[in-house]
């Protein structure tokens, strides 16, 4: 209930500030250095980093399992330069529903496999998008971690992230909020 109120708040608030924004910028009039978050928002209800998001991974037998993690990070696309990268965060594995912690730590994005991105809402540096990174965890194990932001994309695009740890496939978004930012310096 409370995820679902989240949700539609901060789609409110996104549709919000696109319908105030008047036009938007075209993805060509961007540049090439991004920032990615998982994301909460403040009192004011403007989006900031330090949020969590969700997913989940079942199998035939029945198993479900959980991943919650947290983070932020640049990229540039000019270049496959793999120095230009910068991120992670944390996360927590967990059994569902009964939530007792499989694995937890930290997470280091390694490389940038592919974005997709929305245009800029006009007089901003906001939009939205898909970035998929390979990251490696601080168990040793390696995975990617898919970043989804619904703003201004099309309306079968997701909100939130899902990932691979292992071989493990937490392939449901559950919940969690995301955002882009285009520039220069961050």
């Amino acid at each position: 209930m409370i995820t679902r109120l989240y949700r539609s708040l901060f789609s409110a608030l996104a549709l919000v500030a696109l319908v105030g924004s008047g036009t938007l910028c075209p993805v060509s009039a961007m540049a090439s250095v991004f920032r990615w978050d998982i994301i909460t928002a403040d009192s004011q209800g403007n989006p900031i980093p330090g949020g969590q998001a969700t997913a989940l991974a079942d199998n035939v037998s029945g198993s479900i399992a959980s991943i919650t993690l947290t983070g932020s990070g640049t990229f540039d696309t000019s270049d496959d330069d793999s120095a230009n990268i910068t991120g992670g965060g944390t996360y927590v594995v967990r059994g569902f529903p009964e939530g007792s912690i499989q694995s937890s730590g930290t997470y280091k994005v390694t490389r940038l496999l592919h974005f997709e991105p929305t245009p800029v809402i006009s007089g901003t540096t906001i939009l939205g998008g898909l970035v998929v990174l390979a990251i490696k965890y601080s168990d040793g194990s390696k995975g990617v971690l898919v970043v989804n932001c619904a703003i201004n994309a099309p309306p079968q695009v997701t909100e939130g992230v899902n990932a691979t740890k292992g071989t493990v496939d937490y392939w449901s978004i559950q919940g969690g909020f995301t955002v882009f930012h285009t520039g220069t310096a961050f």
